[in-house]
């Protein structure tokens, strides 16, 4: 059961006593002014003297539990302000945070795409290069190292290597007539432009996280306001 479902039964409780209490203070208050009546008209000889003192007896006790239940509430709100202003506090370090991590690993997470999609605009236009000298010469020499460069973990290197003639030691030529270095070369812009594309989907799912839980930071916001208004 929580803290506030708790206070609202206390809540509910405390207003039946109190409704009780008015009950039985507008009939004694009744009581008091059919005395009074009786005494304007000099008809107070026939109102006993045992009821008189019953009303009175009634009457201090009606004091007392006023007084008393003034001190019960006024200490149950200084309890539930201190409790409320406590429990305020906690949540409102431990949102701050929350939120202080989500902006850092936001702000990693987001360097990080920015950097691979930046590395995959510099291979896109490696792979644009060479295509457009391959369109002006029949003839291309590539090392193993610019062939795994190039191609990254998207294509095996070794696919590549077997379609060219090695010149020297690790050392390449394709020929322009080779289709399935075309085919490679192709396979690539499209597998690039899809991590491109991924790398902004990525983004636009951080920005969709940092709205959802500035979504959530607001809603606690709005229900601390809320218990910290509420009247015990």
């Amino acid at each position: 059961m929580s803290a506030l479902y708790e206070q609202q039964i206390a809540m509910k409780n405390r207003r039946r006593v109190l409704d009780l209490e008015i009950d039985t203070y507008l009939k004694l208050k009744s009581r008091l002014l059919g005395y009074l009546a009786t005494a304007r008209e000099n008809r107070l000889v026939s109102v006993d003297s045992e009821e008189l003192s019953k009303a009175q007896a009634e009457l201090d006790l009606a004091r007392f539990r006023t007084n008393l239940n003034l001190m019960v509430d006024s200490l149950k709100y200084k309890n539930a302000s201190k409790d409320a202003e406590a429990m305020e506090t906690s949540i409102n370090a431990k949102l701050l945070t929350y939120i202080d991590r989500e902006v850092e690993e936001s702000k990693q997470l987001t360097k990080k795409i920015e950097n691979a999609k930046e590395l995959l605009k510099n291979r896109r236009k490696i792979n644009s290069v060479v295509q457009q000298y391959l369109r002006r010469s029949r003839t291309i020499t590539l090392t193993r190292e610019e062939i795994e460069t190039l191609f990254g973990d998207e294509i095996d290197a070794a696919s590549i290597v077997k379609n060219g003639r090695e010149v020297r030691n690790n050392v390449y030529e394709f020929q322009l007539s080779s289709a399935s270095f075309q085919h490679s070369f192709q396979q690539l812009t499209a597998q690039i432009d899809a991590k491109v594309a991924e790398c902004d989907n990525f983004r636009m799912q951080i920005e969709e996280s940092k709205r959802k839980w500035e979504a959530l930071a607001t809603k606690l916001s709005e229900i601390l306001t809320q218990i910290h208004h509420i009247e015990i």
